[in-house]
Order: C-alpha cells, then sequence, then structure tokens
C-alpha cells in the first residue's frame, strides 16, 4: 500500500513514496485477520489518531462517556460473548487486542496516541482502563500494570488533499496518485520515552542534520505541547484573525503585509513570556521558524483553514467585538494578549487601515470543508493499518498517523525518493487501494 508524500517550500520541493504500510485489516469483515494481528508477537505498539470525537468524552467529567451509543455497544457485547469480535470503538478494539495477548501469555504493547489532544497519552489511558473496568475488572488491573500510554506531540502543517496537488504531482514527478499527501518541509515529533517493549529508532530515520525534520523522545512532552499551543496554534489564530480583517484570504498574502508581520512578532514575544523552559528549544529561533513557516506561500492556507479565536474585551466568546478590540486568547492560561484596536464595526477599522466590507469574489460560502475526505469517509474506528520496522510491528487504529508510517518508511530504508521529471502525460500506474489512507 503507498501513497506519495510532497513536501515544498519556497525554496524546493521533493517526493517520496511512502511504503511502509505493509498491510490492511477491515475488522468487521475479518476476524480471523484481526485475532492474527491481536496475537502476533511482533506487535509492539498500537498507535491511533481517532481525533478528538473518537475519544467519546463526558463533557462534565473528561472520562469516558459509558452512556454514549458505540461504548455501550461494545461494553454490552463484551459482557454478551466474554470479548468482542466486532470493535464499534478505539478503546474495544485496544482492550480487545490487549485481552486476547493477556489471554496467550503474551506481553502487554505500548499504547500511542498521536492525536492532537493536549496529553492525549494521559487521556488514552484513563479512557482504556474505564472501558476496561467495565468489561472486565481484572483486564483492567493488568492492563493498568504491563501497557503503557505515551504522551505524542505532532507539528508539521499538511492541507487537505486537492485535484490541483494530484496534477501538480504527475506535471512535477510523473506519478498519478489518487490521494497524495502534501506538507510543509518542518515535522517535528515529541514523543515520551515510555514504550513497555521496546520501539523504532524514529530518531534516527528522521533528521540527519535537518532542523526542520526531528523526532525527539523526551521524559515530558507538555512543554514542547505548550509551546506549539500558545505559539503556533494561537499565533495562527491570531494572524487569521487580523488577516481576514485586512481583507487577505490567504496566510501567506497576510504575512506580506507589513502590518500584520510586526502584530504577529509583537504577539509572539509577549506570548513566549508566559512559557517556561524548553529543553533543546531556542524560543527566539522557533518564533522566527514559525514566521517563515506561515510565510510558506507552496502551503496557501485560507484564513478559514485557520482556528479563529473572536473574543471581547471581557473575553467572551462568540460576541460581536462591536468598537472594542479583537484578541486571541493565549492558550492554556486565559491570558489576553497583544489587543489590537480597530473603529465602530460598520467602518471596519483597524488603526488607520480599512478592510473590505464583504469578502472578496471567491471567497468560501461558510466553514465549510467539503474537500476534507477523511472526516466524510475514513474509517475512524474500525481499520488497522500495519508499518512493520526491523525488530517490531505497529498497528494505526482508525485515522493513521502519517509521521509514524513516515518514520517506519525510513527506519526500514524501504522507500527512495522518486526522480523529479516534467511530464506532461504521465504513465498509469496501479490505482490507489480502497480505501485509501486519509491526510
Amino acid at each position: 500500500m503507498l501513497y506519495t508524500l510532497v513536501m515544498q517550500d519556497d525554496a524546493a520541493k521533493s517526493a517520496r513514496v511512502v511504503e511502509a504500510i505493509t498491510d490492511f485489516v477491515f475488522v468487521p469483515e475479518d476476524t480471523r485477520a484481526f485475532e492474527a494481528l491481536a496475537l502476533d508477537p511482533r506487535l509492539r505498539i498500537i498507535s491511533l489518531t481517532v481525533t478528538e470525537k473518537g475519544y467519546y468524552q463526558d463533557v462534565a467529567t473528561g472520562d469516558l462517556d459509558l452512556r454514549n451509543a458505540l461504548v455501550t455497544q461494545d461494553v454490552s457485547e463484551w459482557h454478551w460473548g466474554g470479548s468482542l469480535q466486532k470493535p464499534r470503538t478505539a478503546f474495544g478494539f485496544i482492550c480487545a487486542v490487549l485481552q486476547r495477548r493477556r489471554s496467550a501469555g503474551l506481553p502487554a504493547v505500548t499504547v500511542l496516541s498521536c492525536d492532537n489532544l493536549p496529553l492525549n497519552g494521559d487521556l488514552c489511558r484513563r479512557a482504556t482502563l474505564r472501558f476496561a473496568a467495565a468489561c472486565d475488572a481484572e483486564l483492567a488491573t493488568w492492563i493498568d500494570r504491563n501497557a503503557t500510554f505515551p504522551n505524542s506531540m505532532v507539528d508539521r502543517i499538511t492541507p487537505a488533499t486537492e485535484d490541483a496537488h494530484r496534477a501538480q504531482l504527475a506535471d512535477d514527478f510523473g506519478v498519478r496518485d489518487a490521494w497524495p499527501v502534501v506538507s510543509e518541509r518542518f515535522a517535528q515529533w515529541v514523543v515520551e520515552d515510555a514504550f513497555v517493549a521496546g520501539r523504532p529508532d524514529w530518531d534516527r530515520a528522521f533528521g540527519g542534520g535537518d532542523d526542520d525534520e526531528s523526532v525527539l523522545f523526551v521524559g515530558d512532552v507538555e512543554p514542547y505541547e505548550t509551546m506549539k499551543l500558545r505559539l503556533l496554534n494561537s499565533g495562527h489564530s491570531a494572524l487569521a484573525a487580523v488577516g481576514l480583517l485586512l481583507g487577505h484570504r490567504l496566510v501567506h498574502l497576510s504575512l506580506a503585509d507589513p502590518d500584520v508581520l510586526g502584530f504577529l512578532g509583537a504577539y509572539m514575544r509577549q506570548v513566549a513570556r508566559t512559557l517556561g523552559p524548553v529543553p533543546g528549544v531556542d524560543l527566539v529561533r522557533y518564533q522566527a521558524k514559525l514566521v517563515d513557516r506561515f510565510a510558506n506561500r507552496t502551503i496557501a492556507l485560507t484564513g478559514y483553514e485557520m482556528d479563529m479565536v473572536m473574543v471581547t474585551p471581557t473575553g467572551e466568546p462568540g460576541a460581536d467585538p462591536g468598537p472594542g478590540f479583537l484578541c486571541s486568547q493565549v492558550m492554556g492560561r486565559g491570558h489576553l494578549g497583544c489587543m489590537l484596536p480597530f473603529g465602530p464595526a460598520g467602518d471596519h477599522d483597524v488603526g488607520s487601515r480599512k478592510r473590505p466590507a464583504a469578502p472578496s469574489p471567491g471567497w468560501p460560502a461558510g466553514c465549510v470543508d467539503d474537500e476534507n475526505w477523511h472526516k466524510k469517509n475514513a474509517p475512524s474506528k474500525d481499520c488497522a493499518w500495519v508499518s512493520d520496522y526491523p525488530g517490531g510491528r505497529c498497528l494505526v487504529v482508525g485515522a493513521d498517523d502519517r509521521v509514524a508510517h513516515e518514520s517506519c518508511d525510513r527506519a526500514c530504508g524501504c522507500s527512495a525518493p522518486p526522480t523529479p521529471r516534467p511530464s506532461p502525460a504521465p504513465p498509469s500506474v496501479a490505482p490507489a487501494p480502497a480505501p485509501t489512507p486519509p491526510p
């Protein structure tokens, strides 16, 4: 199973065919293959990227909501049959695998959440143990004592795949791919080094002297996660909001505006003062790198692709700011930083600047991402993608984690970048497998 990764910035473009996905199992239709995967002695890691909704959190407690319909079905089936043959949830899948391994006398594995959630490993552990306790108290105790759930943080800007990306890949490299992944060159993966059965040398696979690519195994992910949330995510939001007010539809065009660039710099300097030490990271250099990344013209993000936060001076989200202030809330402390005044709402003033009263032609109507294929079509809980690496095997549940696959791919040394060549009529290759991994 192959897909093409295209990495590009204003200076260069490269492509590689990722070959780390060696198998795919649709669990509801192939329970025998599921059993074989669960009992494979090579299995070391279960990785999952199922998005926030896949954690079925109780809004009041943050724990796994046992009243959720899918969770209830999995728990009921477990009590009825003594296990799960066709799990409907990620935690049903994880517990079913671990139960089979415990019964067979096999060791537990590492469960590695790669979802974009704060302290995702801690959250995954709580949800898994809560599900297991609802099904089998002894299994819950065994998981608690033997499995590990490292926290992780991944940072790479990857826009939704569009037809233009497919056409450009064919023109530039002579490769036809139904679902390539296009990203910036920068990639940072920070993983808590808490693996119960060993791990791949992902940190050696990435990097090689390239500061733009790194995998870091650390004792505590939280400082890196806080840095990303407060500087990258919050900075993205602030940049998008100000750019939209000035009529800039694309993020890199916003940064070409000296007023926006100056605002972003001042904003990030204020935010950086709220951070503690981040081992191995120069925060001044990190901020400069963020500006370069946001300004990447080859990753043309729109303001609607940013997570915007509009708040009033009182911090009330969603209200009309009127003649007050536009702020972007700094994640984690509720600190309102770098407020930019603007005039009456009818005039749409930003200081001495005027923005258009209506969006420019071609502006998307509403914040609807119909091109985001994976949100509509990806198998969020029923599938297992298999990646092999020297010494072990990794199962990826649901929407696959690209960085994990690419790291396995590099650790194996089993792929090579295609040679760039213009090709107006590229040759056809085997059609992409179905279902295709999401971006």
